[in-house]
């Protein structure tokens, strides 16, 4: 069983209550085959805060938001540069002066790492199947943008979110006339590895809501006909399936390598 309870105080001022049912069944329908062993039953709460949702089960933990403007997020973006980890995997310190390079994030999630793409001078474009997790990024754009700096509506402004199953997204731009990106990454959700895994709680969330990628070969392939210079997958241990073709080079190590196949060098647009 799949199911998730609305919580909506009196303070909040987003969307109307009979939006956010129509979310919740638009989300339950997703889910109409859950097959898995264990139940999940969540929350999503609409409060002053906007949009949050948790383990309906575990109403203690901490709800899990999209908080472009939280202090660890910007940290990380002070820290992050186009010659280090997700910058390098994504071709940054290759590409010409100049370029703004067009990632399309496939697997969108939490948007951690499309922001800092965005605030690297990339153009992002955000696709994310799940309706809820849809919602969530769209409050999480709308509280950057009104309660951020100016500097950081600036990065916002240049990514773009897409409610769009990423595999239709990819055929509909593998046509003559599609716009294809310079680089698709890929983040998705991994089956977790035995009872020694440890996760972070808001991945531990997203596990729930968004499930395990079913096939991510027949995805991988699909961005790599559609990519112009690069696809990019994450994966934290630094492993990949063994149904997977090998990368063409390695970018980082725990918790956070990059499995980088190559189409074409950005050399070439020097």
């Amino acid at each position: 069983m799949f199911k998730v309870l609305l919580h909506k105080s009196e303070d909040y001022q987003g969307l109307p209550e009979a939006t956010l049912q129509a979310l919740l069944k638009s989300e339950a329908a997703c889910h109409a085959d859950h097959d898995s062993a264990a139940d999940v039953l969540l929350r999503l709460n609409a409060d002053a805060g906007g949009l949050s949702l948790q383990n309906a089960n575990d109403p203690r933990a901490t709800a899990t938001r999209v908080d472009f403007l939280d202090a660890t997020l910007q940290y990380r973006l002070r820290t992050s540069g186009k010659r280090q980890g997700l910058g390098k995997a994504i071709g940054l310190d290759k590409a010409a002066t100049g370029q703004q390079v067009f990632v399309v994030d496939a697997t969108a999630g939490l948007g951690r790492d499309a922001l800092v793409l965005a605030h690297l001078g990339c153009r992002v474009l955000l696709l994310e199947q799940s309706p809820l997790m849809h919602a969530l990024l769209a409050d999480g754009f709308s509280r950057g943008n009104s309660e951020g700096t100016p500097h950081m509506r600036a990065v916002l402004a240049r990514m773009q979110l897409l409610h769009a199953d990423a595999r239709q997204w990819l055929a509909s731009v593998a046509s003559p006339d599609g716009e294809r990106p310079d680089v698709i990454y890929l983040d998705p959700m991994f089956p977790p590895r035995g009872k020694q895994a440890k996760v972070k709680k808001d991945i531990a969330l997203l596990h729930q809501l968004l499930g395990s990628e079913a096939d991510l070969g027949s995805l991988l392939q699909a961005a790599l006909k559609v990519a112009r210079y690069r696809v990019v997958l994450k994966r934290p241990d630094g492993k990949l399936p063994p149904e997977l073709p090998a990368p063409a080079f390695w970018i980082g190590d725990k918790p956070a390598a990059f499995a980088v196949y190559v189409n074409s060098s950005f050399s070439s647009t020097r």
